[in-house]
């Protein structure tokens, strides 16, 4: 089994099983459901609280069930994206977060921690919500930082094209978002990298371009 989830395994934050009165099990999370019907799993969900190792669960379940059924159970829930490394300094709602994207807690602490976030306005917004709020995550937000949330009122602003241009001649990437309005949005994420995250085309002008994606 996985390294990170083989020694102390434990549910995701963002997995919540439910066992049934039927000894059946459910396991719930956002946009992902599923009902195991063997009882080997039933079984099995408590001990997943990151305080048992590997040996203990073995050894209480082995009384009850096969040990090669209690081994595929736990290995299937490793695959299947539903187990994680026991513990973590932060708390469960940001675990359940960074979890449910397939990063690691830990690494997107210490990412976090070695960057420094600048948020600007350009427009009719205000930008000091979105400011109190990194920081209330631990975020270090900062002027000239390692990357750049933009909060507009309108995505057609020319000055969006110029934020553009300085920050492919910079190399720091940029979030755009628009935080008002019926529809909130938010993105591209531009980098230099991209050669063009934001593609402007002027008003009353039409262009065909390229887009390429790579999904990783």
């Amino acid at each position: 089994m996985a390294q990170d989830s083989s020694v102390r395994p434990r549910f995701k934050s963002s997995v919540e099983p439910v066992v049934s009165a039927d000894g059946e099990l459910f396991l719930l999370s956002e946009g992902r459901n599923a009902w195991v019907e063997d009882p080997v799993y039933a079984a099995l969900a408590p001990m997943l609280d990151g305080a048992h190792e590997v040996e203990a669960i073995f050894a209480t379940l082995s009384e009850a069930f096969p040990v090669e059924k209690v081994f595929a159970a736990l290995d299937h829930l490793r695959t299947s994206g539903y187990l994680a490394e026991a513990g973590g300094a932060e708390i469960r709602p940001v675990m359940a977060f960074w979890e449910h994207v397939g990063v690691r807690p830990a690494l997107a602490r210490s990412r976090l921690d070695a960057t420094l976030v600048s948020t600007v306005a350009l427009g009719e917004v205000d930008v000091a919500p979105l400011t109190d709020l990194l920081a209330s995550h631990g975020i270090k937000v900062g002027p000239r930082g390692d990357v750049t949330v933009v909060v507009t009122n309108e995505y057609l602003r020319p000055d969006l094209a110029a934020w553009n241009i300085q920050s492919l001649s910079s190399g720091k990437p940029w979030l755009l978002a628009k935080p008002v309005g019926i529809e909130p949005w938010m993105g591209p994420a531009n980098a230099a990298e991209h050669k063009n995250g934001l593609y402007l085309v002027a008003p009353g002008q039409t262009q065909n371009f390229v887009v390429a994606v790579a999904i990783r």
